[in-house]
């Protein structure tokens, strides 16, 4: 990827990929296309992988302003198994939206 000075790689998943769906045969496709998609990613090494695990119902929300709510995000952001990860979070905004997200993502994860 280097030689040929390629960026990483976000992958998006589809939408269509719930994982956390009440239905059992939703939670499989889910699983399963997830695991497709990682196989496939391993011939892209260093690259990363963008999947939206919840039940939609804050797509195209603001950070705490939908469903989850603010204090999940912080849950997610401090886990012992993810605090180190990077996140791209997709919401609409403007700018300054932007700006105050971030700000108040930053006021919850623990140095």
């Amino acid at each position: 990827m280097t030689e040929n000075n390629f960026a990483k790689i976000l992958a998006h998943a589809p939408y269509t990929m719930n994982l956390c769906s009440a239905k059992p045969e939703t939670r499989e496709f889910a699983l399963n296309t997830l695991m497709d998609d990682l196989k496939r990613m391993e011939y892209l090494p260093n690259n990363l992988y963008n999947f939206h695990p919840g039940n939609h119902k804050d797509r195209h929300q603001k950070i705490g302003e939908g469903y989850i709510g603010i204090d999940a995000f912080g849950e997610i952001i401090n886990n012992e198994n993810l605090r180190n990860l990077p996140f791209f979070l997709e919401t609409p905004n403007e700018l300054d939206g932007y700006a105050k997200e971030i700000s108040a993502l930053r006021n919850l994860y623990f140095e």
